[in-house]
């Protein structure tokens, strides 16, 4: 029989198990070196068929799903070597009352996919693009993310627009959207980059395109410089800064492409970022003689007595947004 020694200079030994057969169960208990050396493999496992070194969590769940025998990855994290068996149903229930032989154990489905996004979507990362690089097939969904110095919290990664790793850091609607143009419309909420304009102000991260809510704004130069605008009411565009900054709040030229045509065909895309009032505004320049005096596709215009939030596809004079939607409503991202 084998067995698994535990040394006795490790305070702690950590595993995770991991099984196919069950949905997501976690028990949890501290397993000390204190009078204990080693443990037998049939008080915990009935076969090994397999050691893998040099694994991380994911592969080693990953390598069992792939193997026939294999109904539980055992991973030791302070090695990274991943033992691969099969668990019989007295040692499942024994680990299932937290006998203190583990630190934690994850139960997961057959699912490839769903143990691939319940492994990690329980890591850290700096942002959705960390996300996006760490594992490149990591779908659109709500992480946990820690950008810069801020402490951990989740946030909704986009994984799929424009080559994925965007965070969402702003969710909103509109206070008056069937009368589009009248002052009383205004987006809502903001973020803190202005408190006082009559819109509601939120610094609680949006987990999906229709919580309206936003990430602190002074946190979003820590998730990343570029910038994705989606409407359901207007065409989307991604923008990277030249001169001009969104997360630093500095006007100027940006370098925008359209992603998606969602109102009309146009092909012009803005160019020029302004800090108008309550909100910034997406233009475009250099304006032509006897053409539109303000060619703005985007004004997230906050204020609900002076202005309306201007959402135009071809900046013409005229509003050409969608009309007649059901849950109006926009989102931006930083990548």
């Amino acid at each position: 029989m084998k067995k698994f020694t535990i040394y006795p200079k490790l305070k702690k030994f950590q595993f995770s198990v991991c099984f196919k057969n069950s949905l997501a169960e976690v028990a949890s208990a501290d397993y000390l070196s204190s009078g204990v050396s080693s443990f037998k493999s049939e008080y915990l496992i009935s076969s090994i068929s397999s050691t893998h070194y040099r694994l991380d969590q994911l592969q080693c769940t990953l390598a069992c799903l792939r193997e026939a025998s294999c109904n539980a990855a055992i991973f030791h994290e302070s090695s990274d070597i991943c033992y691969l068996g099969f668990l019989d149903d007295g040692t499942k229930n024994m680990l299932r009352k937290g006998n203190g032989r583990f630190l934690y154990m994850v139960m997961l489905s057959k699912s490839i996919s769903q143990v691939y996004y319940e492994v990690i979507k329980n890591k850290v990362y700096e942002s959705c693009k960390d996300l996006k690089r760490q594992y490149p097939n990591a779908p659109s969904g709500i992480y946990r993310i820690a950008p810069g110095k801020n402490a951990p919290f989740q946030a909704y990664c986009d994984q799929a627009t424009a080559g994925g790793g965007w965070t969402l850091v702003w969710s909103y609607t509109f206070t008056n959207y069937l009368n589009f143009e009248d002052k009383s419309n205004a987006v809502t909420p903001l973020p803190d980059w202005r408190a006082s304009c009559g819109a509601r102000v939120s610094t609680r991260a949006p987990l999906n395109e229709t919580q309206y809510d936003a990430i602190r704004f002074q946190i979003w130069q820590d998730i990343g410089k570029e910038f994705l605008v989606k409407s359901n009411i207007n065409n989307w565009y991604r923008c990277k800064p030249s001169d001009g900054s969104l997360v630093l709040w500095i006007e100027g030229k940006i370098i925008c492409k359209k992603v998606k045509t969602v109102a009309a065909g146009c092909i012009s895309v803005p160019s020029i970022l302004k800090i108008m009032g309550c909100g910034p505004a997406l233009l475009k320049l250099p304006r032509r003689p006897g053409s539109c005096k303000h060619p703005i596709f985007f004004h997230f215009e906050g204020s609900v007595s002076r202005d309306w939030p201007i959402h135009n596809p071809c900046p013409n004079c005229r509003q050409s947004h969608l009309s007649g939607v059901n849950n109006p409503h926009g989102n931006l991202y930083i990548r």
